[in-house]
C-alpha cells in the first residue's frame, strides 16, 4: 500500500505514470525489467521530473524497494503531510550543479586519435544524493543537477545563475583543465583561456570544488575572477580516487546540514583520515586546499540557503528510447571506436549509417548501447534527438510507441515482400510522415537478429527498406547504426555508409577489464589490481614496451609463455572471455599472475587448475 500511495502521489505530483503501462493496464516489458532493477539511479531520474520540492522526500521513502524501508506506519505519512502544509514556508532549498567532464579521446601531436582513462560518474552521482538525502530529512533540501562538462554548458551556466555552488569532475592537468566537445573529444582549457571563460563569474557564485588532480592553479583562477571559496588540489599532486569519493560525500553532507564552509572542510578531511580503504591517509588528506589562504574566519561561513535560487529556464531535450539494451558494467578499451561512431552520428556529417562490425563476441551491442546511453546522459548536448529506436525489440508496444510500431512494421512489409505490401507501405509512409516530420531520429538494426528471424540473407531487403525509411520519413535529422558480423557489400542503395570494425581489444584494455571483473574481495587483497597507478606498472611488468631494456632479446619460449598468459588470463582479448575468467579466479590465480616473469617454481600438479578458456 505505502508503494502504491507512493505511485499515486508521484502521478499527483506530474501528471505523469512512473511506468508505462498499454490500454489493458499491463505494465510494458521493459518497464517491468526495471521495477525488477530497481534502484537509487532509476529512482532519482523519476523523482527528478517532482516540480515542487517537499513531496520528493517523501516520495523517496514511499518509493523504497525494500518494504522495510518504508515509513511503518500511515500516521508517518500523515504526519509529514501535516507538517510539510503547516511549514511549508520554513522548508530550505538551494540547488548544486555539477559538471562532469569525461572525454572519450584525444588528438596525439601525431595526428592520431588515441583513448583517455575512462571515468565513472554513477558512483559519484549516486554517492552525492545519499549524502544530500541525509539533510533532506532534516528539511534541507539540496538538488543536484548534473551537466555535461563542456563550454557550452558552462556558458549556459553562466548566463543563467543556476546555482551559487558548481563542482567539477573530471581528468586533471598541471597546464589544462579537460573539458568535453560535442563529439566526445577533449577540449584543452589552458590558464589564459579559462579565466576570459570564467570572467564574472563571481558575481554569484559562492564556491567551486575542482575535485581533480593538479587543480591548485584552476581554484586560483576562479579566486581572482571573484568567486570567494574554491575547494581544489596542489599542481604538483595527484589524487586517489577513494580520497576524492571520501572528501566530496563528507563535505557535501556537512554544507547541506548548515555547517559552515570552513567546519564541512574540516570534517571531509578527518573522513579522508578515519577511512580504512585510503592509503597514507593523513597525507592524501593534507592534498585538499581550501583558497584564498586569508585565515579560517574567512571561511567559516554558510554556503547552502543564504538567497533564493534561480529557476533554470533550458530544459533538456526528453530523448525517447525504445529497446536500447541497458548495461551496467563498465565498457573498457572502446573509447576511440565510440568517438568513431558519434562522429559519424554529427549533424554535420555526410554520413547516413554507421556499420559497426566485426566477429561474434567482441561486444558490438554493448558498444552500440553505450554510444546510445552517452547521448541520453547529455541531454543539453548535441545531437538533441527527439528518438532512439533499436530494432528489433522484444518489449511489449504500448500507444506511446506508434512511430516505433510503424517503423517497425514497414522494415518488416519490405522484407516479408508479402501480397498486400503496396497498400500496407501506403498506409505506413503516411503513419510514419505524420509523427516523424521534422523529428531528429537514430534508428539502430542489428542485421543479426533480422536474418536470424526471416531465416535468411536479409541485406539487400534491408538496406533497400531503410534508404526508402529515410526518405518518406521526412525527419529533420536521422542517422543510422547498422550492427553486423561482416563488412557492408551493398552498392545498389544510395545510403552512405562509414564502417567501425571492432577487434579483440588491446593488452591493456584488456587487464584493465580483468581488474574490473574480478570479485571485489580479490581486487582489494590485490593493491596491483585496485590502484590506477599500481595496475599501470602490472601493465608494463606483463607487458614491456618495446623500447624496454632487453626487449628485442626475447626468445621463442618468452613468447610462448606471454602467448599463455594471454589466453589464460585474459581470453585472447575477446572481453566476453575476459570477464568470465576473471570472475572465477582465487588467489593461487593472482599471484601466478602478478608474478609471471619471475623465476618459475617447479609447476604442482595441479597447474592445470588455472584459468583456461577450454573450462
Amino acid at each position: 500500500d505505502m508503494w502504491c500511495f507512493g505511485v499515486l502521489l508521484y502521478f499527483l505530483c506530474t501528471g505523469k505514470q512512473l511506468f508505462n503501462v498499454d490500454t489493458k493496464e499491463d505494465v510494458d516489458d521493459e518497464d517491468l525489467l526495471r521495477i525488477c532493477e530497481w534502484d537509487d539511479a532509476w529512482k532519482q531520474e523519476k523523482l527528478s521530473k517532482v516540480d515542487k520540492m517537499w513531496p520528493r522526500r517523501l516520495l523517496e521513502s514511499l518509493l523504497q524497494k525494500d518494504p522495510s524501508n518504508r515509513p511503518e506506519s500511515w500516521n508517518v505519512v500523515v504526519d509529514e503531510l501535516n507538517r510539510q502544509s503547516s511549514n511549508s514556508d520554513n522548508i530550505v532549498y538551494d540547488r548544486i550543479v555539477i559538471f562532469q567532464s569525461s572525454p572519450l579521446v584525444y588528438r596525439h601531436e601525431n595526428n592520431d586519435i588515441l583513448p583517455l582513462p575512462e571515468l565513472d560518474f554513477n558512483q559519484e552521482s549516486t554517492m552525492l544524493r545519499g549524502a544530500l538525502g541525509d539533510a533532506a530529512q532534516k528539511g534541507c533540501t539540496v538538488d543536484v543537477i548534473l551537466e555535461t562538462g563542456s563550454l557550452d554548458r558552462l556558458n549556459a551556466f553562466m548566463a543563467q545563475q543556476m546555482s551559487q555552488v558548481m563542482h567539477f569532475s573530471g581528468h586533471g592537468s598541471q597546464n589544462y583543465m579537460a573539458w568535453e566537445d560535442e563529439r566526445g573529444k577533449v577540449k584543452m582549457i589552458f590558464e589564459e583561456d579559462l579565466r576570459r571563460q570564467i570572467l564574472g563569474i563571481g558575481e554569484f557564485l559562492k564556491c567551486v570544488f575542482i575535485s581533480a588532480c593538479h587543480s591548485e592553479w584552476v581554484g586560483q583562477a576562479f579566486v581572482d575572477a571573484g568567486v570567494p571559496h574554491a575547494v581544489c588540489c596542489p599542481v604538483a599532486e595527484r589524487l586517489q580516487d577513494i580520497a576524492a569519493i571520501e572528501f566530496t560525500r563528507s563535505f557535501y553532507r556537512a554544507l547541506a546540514c548548515q555547517r559552515t564552509l570552513l567546519h564541512a572542510f574540516e570534517l571531509a578531511k578527518r573522513a579522508v583520515i578515519d577511512s580504512p580503504h585510503v592509503q597514507n591517509a593523513e597525507e592524501e588528506a593534507s592534498k585538499f586546499l581550501l583558497l584564498p589562504d586569508r585565515g579560517d574566519d574567512y571561511h567559516d561561513v554558510p554556503i547552502f540557503f543564504a538567497s533564493p535560487v534561480r529557476a533554470i529556464q533550458d530544459e533538456p531535450t526528453r530523448t525517447k528510447d525504445v529497446g536500447v539494451p541497458r548495461s551496467r558494467e563498465l565498457l573498457v578499451g572502446r573509447n576511440v571506436l565510440k568517438y568513431s561512431i558519434l562522429s559519424n552520428l554529427s549533424p554535420e556529417s555526410s554520413t547516413d549509417a554507421v556499420r559497426v562490425y566485426g566477429p561474434e563476441d567482441l561486444g558490438k551491442t554493448a558498444l552500440v548501447a553505450e554510444v546510445c546511453n552517452h547521448i541520453l546522459q547529455r541531454p543539453r548536448s548535441p545531437p538533441q534527438l527527439d528518438y532512439i529506436f533499436w530494432f528489433p525489440s522484444t518489449s511489449k508496444m504500448h500507444d506511446d510507441d506508434s512511430l516505433y510500431d510503424s517503423i517497425s512494421s514497414f522494415v518488416s512489409v519490405i522484407i516479408q515482400n508479402d501480397s498486400n505490401k503496396d497498400d500496407n507501405l501506403r498506409q505506413l509512409r503516411h503513419s510514419i510522415a505524420e509523427v516523424a516530420h521534422q523529428k531528429s531520429l537514430l534508428l539502430i538494426f542489428d542485421t543479426r537478429e533480422y536474418e536470424k528471424h526471416y531465416n535468411g540473407e536479409t541485406s539487400n531487403l534491408l538496406h533497400n527498406a531503410i534508404d526508402t525509411l529515410l526518405e518518406v520519413s521526412k525527419a529533420r535529422y536521422s542517422k543510422v547504426i547498422l550492427i553486423s558480423e561482416k563488412p557492408s557489400t551493398q552498392s545498389t542503395t544510395s545510403l552512405r555508409e562509414e564502417p567501425v570494425p571492432v577487434s579483440a581489444l588491446d593488452f591493456e584494455s584488456a587487464v584493465t577489464l580483468f581488474a574490473h571483473r574480478i570479485p571485489d574481495d580479490l581486487r582489494w587483497r590485490y593493491p596491483e589490481l585496485n590502484s590506477r597507478k599500481k595496475l599501470e606498472k602490472l601493465i608494463n611488468y606483463l607487458d614491456p614496451p618495446e623500447e624496454a631494456e632487453g626487449f628485442l632479446e626475447h626468445d621463442d619460449q618468452w613468447w610462448d609463455r606471454y602467448d599463455e598468459m594471454w589466453e589464460r588470463f585474459f581470453g585472447s582479448g575477446v572481453p566476453s572471455r575476459c570477464c568470465n575468467i576473471a570472475r572465477r579466479v582465487s588467489d593461487r590465480d593472482i599471484e601466478r599472475l602478478i608474478n609471471w616473469w619471475d623465476p618459475v617454481v617447479e609447476d604442482s600438479p595441479d597447474d592445470d587448475d588455472f584459468p583456461s578458456i577450454v573450462e
